[in-house]
């Protein structure tokens, strides 16, 4: 549906704004990138707005605030190590995706006590992956990363003996 919006308007799109330039030292700046990554995930660019966000998961349920924290933490970390934009980094724009999949391979999908923890990590660091290769085609990006990851692994885990998905 998003991808119909987006093509029915697109003559009346314009092109985005440059980003914000980073300020800070490393601490402040990885911050600021694992908050607006949460908050990305509703559209947000601010790191105000990404920790009230992780409060009111975390509040929800410490596993879901956990999950979202660590998929953010590893989108920030992994886009670095292979590249990514810093600005892209700082905005949160690699990190949206990894926090939905890490919530639902950790807190939706799957149960257990470590196994959807490790399955939260993989899909993490696939779903940045999987981002940075869709920014080379013309496809918008949405969810994409999220949807296609979290399908892909959940494949995988009804081969996987042991790995037990989540009752309902």
């Amino acid at each position: 549906m998003a991808e119909a919006v987006h093509y029915a308007t697109e003559p009346l799109q314009e092109p985005a704004g440059a980003l914000a330039e980073i300020d800070g030292n490393r601490f402040e700046v990885a911050v600021h990138a694992i908050l607006s990554g949460i908050s990305q995930v509703v559209l947000i660019d601010d790191p105000i707005s990404g920790l009230l966000i992780l409060v009111g998961l975390t509040v929800a349920g410490w596993r879901v605030g956990l999950a979202a924290l660590l998929g953010s933490a590893l989108a920030a970390g992994f886009a670095v190590a292979i590249g990514s934009s810093p600005l892209r980094d700082y905005h949160g724009l690699d990190g949206y995706s990894s926090v939905l999949v890490a919530i639902a391979m950790a807190c939706v999908f799957l149960s257990g006590r470590w196994m959807p923890w490790v399955m939260a990590v993989i899909g993490a660091l696939l779903a940045v992956l999987l981002e940075r290769l869709m920014l080379g085609t013309q496809v918008p990006l949405f969810t994409w990363p999220y949807v296609l990851i979290t399908w892909i692994l959940l494949v995988i885990v009804r081969f996987v003996p042991g790995v037990q998905r989540a009752p309902g």
